[in-house]
């Protein structure tokens, strides 16, 4: 069985855009292809869309085969990722898949694979019908507000959908009753399982791990080691905060409450960066 991944993937190391182009670090679907092409005898391809790559690159990544399509950096999500669903699914459909895997609803992935006409199934990591009814987009016409219709286009025409979280899975069932709806969590690197877990602990130190969007509450950490300082000074002085996922191109909210940490932390707030995940 042939099952072609529509996916997110860090640029492998020939890509001809490395260290140009900033891409999506997760590498979890990666993981899933390894094991399934070890484990279940699947014949596991990724095909991953990088916005504003200079040219299409093929090549495999720990025997994994991977397509790389260049995509326009403007204008995907105002056409309702029209051309984004035509260009992946030229590029699935020539791998001949028995069954197309999309993950993610947050872009062209699901639509595409809905496109091509295949068994399919959907992975559901962070839905924008969710993001937006928590934090409402600015202004109408947002690409916020044009990815959560989108969404909806895509659940609506799915069946089996993969929940990654048992909240992402009760949000669909209320939503989207007809779904067929399976928790599974994400993969991870079993190199993970070789980090040494009984070192010393630092006291006081903290770590924020992820990219610093407005979404996972970075300002919310900052409010509150504010507060700590002001009511609780002998504790705040024993605190350090590490951020990994910071990146060198800052969005104005990245570089706004980095900036902010480091009036209040000073030395005690340590930056890393986005580590190589892959």
């Amino acid at each position: 069985m042939r099952v072609v991944h529509i996916c997110n993937l860090p640029l492998a190391a020939g890509h001809p855009d490395r260290g140009r182009i900033v891409t999506h670090p997760g590498r979890w679907v990666l993981n899933l292809a390894l094991a399934q092409r070890a484990h279940a005898g699947i014949d596991a391809r990724l095909v991953v869309q990088v916005p504003g790559a200079s040219r299409d690159y093929e090549c495999e990544v720990k025997g994994v085969p991977v397509r790389y399509v260049a995509a326009p950096e403007r204008l995907r999500s105002a056409t309702l990722f029209f051309f984004d669903v035509r260009r992946l699914g030229r590029a699935v459909l020539d791998w001949e898949p028995d069954v197309v895997h999309a993950h993610g609803t947050e872009d062209a992935y699901a639509l595409a694979a809905q496109a091509c006409g295949k068994p399919r199934v959907v992975t559901a990591q962070g839905c924008f019908f969710i993001i937006n009814r928590e934090l409402p987009p600015r202004g109408w016409f947002s690409r916020e507000r044009i990815v959560e219709f989108t969404e909806r286009l895509a659940l609506r025409r799915a069946g089996d959908v993969v929940a990654k979280s048992a909240y992402v899975r009760n949000e669909l069932a209320r939503a989207f009753p007809h779904l067929r709806l399976h928790e599974i969590p994400n993969t991870f690197d079993p190199a993970l399982l070789e980090i040494p877990v009984d070192r010393q602990r630092r006291a006081g130190h903290l770590a924020f791990v992820g990219t610093v969007v407005e979404r996972k509450g970075v300002h919310l950490i900052r409010e509150a080691l504010g507060i700590l300082r002001r009511e609780r000074p002998e504790v705040f002085a024993r605190c350090v905060l590490h951020i990994f996922g910071d990146r060198r191109e800052a969005s104005e909210y990245e570089e706004r409450e980095i900036a902010g940490l480091r009036e209040l932390m000073g030395e005690k707030l340590v930056t890393h960066g986005t580590l190589e995940s892959m």
